[in-house]
């Protein structure tokens, strides 16, 4: 994984704080579900349009379970879970739905995941002034 240095203010300090540099990934590229439709097509005996209808009705699926209250566990992927941000209130009573700022979807990483990824190694990369990726999603 590549990766470059950026300079920017402290996270959390108001202002910003003092300057400092830290190291950011860069993106090659992505991904998406025909992508990996294709790519697990080739890998199995399932067909590229089966692959990919599957991982379309399991999106639409993780969607629907996760509205329901659930927590989406799919084994040595991980697991998916909604959470909420919400106004503190003097007391209960005051809690409410209009208390709730936003919500959000929290994927965790099964543990074999990240081993998976456990032997990542990094190489510093010079004179990149953004991630391909970022400059095309800001276009």
């Amino acid at each position: 994984m590549k990766y470059k240095v950026i300079k920017k203010g402290q996270p959390g300090v108001v202002g910003g704080g003092d300057q400092k540099y830290y190291a950011t990934p860069v993106y090659t590229g992505e991904t998406n579900l025909r992508k990996l439709g294709s790519e697990l097509s080739a890998r199995s005996t399932v067909t590229k349009a089966d692959a990919i209808a599957v991982l379309t009705g399991l999106v639409d699926l993780i969607a629907e379970k996760l509205k329901n209250g659930d927590i989406v566990r799919l084994g040595d992927l991980g697991s998916f879970r909604i959470s909420i941000n919400s106004n503190g209130e003097e007391s209960a009573e005051q809690v409410s739905s209009k208390s709730i700022k936003r919500s959000r979807v929290n994927f965790r990483p099964a543990k074999e995941l990240q081993y998976a990824l456990s032997d990542l190694s990094f190489e510093k990369v010079k004179d990149i002034t953004a991630n391909p990726v970022e400059e095309s999603a800001m276009s």
